[in-house]
């Protein structure tokens, strides 16, 4: 009977500490998004039903942090969605987020597909906010395709963190789903011709022409971030290009900024010259189906790709 009066204290404990620990968050103003609760991470158990559809990206308070998110795009293979984080407590607290495979954190787009997500703040996955300040952070939504426009749920785990004096650290989670979240596309091309999987990175295609038994594709890049920054990039010589008749061409290079091949360089908002060399381009190619480089992006250790598809040799 000990036993059993023991086992059911401990199970009341439990319950009890359970219920404590329920995310709890409420919506800053009026919003067409729908947030739910979801006390219970896993993906399987019940949900709301979403009836509302996206317009705007509103506020959310989650315990101790107020979350403004500020844009959602496509962003290399995937999509980023930023937000601004501030603890509004009177207390320092460390944000964690996530970059594994925990399964509270996931999206389903448009097309059905699910998507492992990774949550960062400061380009980390934990960072100390000290009360009253605010900082950036990010939800990166992995391997996403190009036609995707919204994503019907996806979930983090928001995770505050306080570690006394002795070293003994205190973790409270807060799983929250996000519902009807639009996607967009920067337009960072002056050409249907041209994708650029990193948006601030603005590329102009200024010309395809023949010289001699080259085709040279001259381009003008520029930041458009608009931020003050620079892009501190590497650029590689292309590494795939096709003509309409299907061949392949090995032979390619790069000068950017008159540099020849791999070069580090850094883009602000002054316009920069970059120019694609694809060599011994037959005379009786007209088109040049598809071109890619790779452009790596140290601070974030992405490699991001510039196309080009059905240029027309001059």
């Amino acid at each position: 009977m000990k036993k059993i009066a023991l086992l059911f204290a401990v199970a009341l404990f439990l319950a009890c500490n359970i219920q404590k620990t329920k995310a709890q968050y409420s919506l800053e103003s009026p919003t067409r998004l729908l947030f739910v609760d979801n006390s219970n991470p896993s993906i399987n158990g019940n949900s709301p039903t979403i009836e509302d559809t996206a317009t705007e990206l509103p506020s959310i308070t989650v315990g101790v942090f107020q979350l403004k998110f500020t844009s959602c795009e496509h962003w290399g293979t995937g999509v980023r969605l930023n937000f601004v984080v501030t603890n509004i407590s009177s207390s320092d607290w460390f944000f964690r987020g996530n970059a594994g495979f925990d399964s509270s954190f996931y999206a389903f787009d448009n097309n059905g597909d699910k998507h492992r997500t990774n949550l960062f703040v400061n380009k980390r996955t934990i960072g100390l906010i000290p009360a009253g300040v605010s900082t950036k952070g990010h939800i990166d939504v992995l391997e996403v395709n190009r036609n995707v426009t919204s994503f019907s749920k996806l979930g983090v785990v928001v995770t505050k963190q306080l570690t006394n004096s002795y070293g003994d650290r205190t973790d409270k989670q807060t799983p929250i789903t996000l519902a009807n979240i639009p996607v967009s596309q920067r337009k960072n091309t002056n050409s249907p011709n041209v994708y650029c999987t990193l948006p601030p990175l603005y590329v102009q295609l200024n010309s395809c022409k023949r010289r001699n038994n080259d085709v040279v594709i001259s381009l003008t890049m520029k930041n458009i971030e608009n931020n003050g920054k620079a892009l501190n990039l590497r650029f590689y010589n292309p590494d795939i290009a096709y003509d309409d008749e299907g061949d392949r061409y090995n032979e390619m290079k790069s000068i950017v900024g008159g540099a020849e091949g791999e070069t580090d360089v850094s883009v602000s908002d002054i316009p920069l010259k970059c120019t694609y060399i694809i060599k011994n381009v037959p005379t009786n190619i007209s088109v040049i189906s598809y071109l890619k480089a790779e452009i790596f992006q140290p601070e974030d250790m992405t490699i991001y790709n510039c196309e080009f598809r059905d240029l027309i040799i001059e």
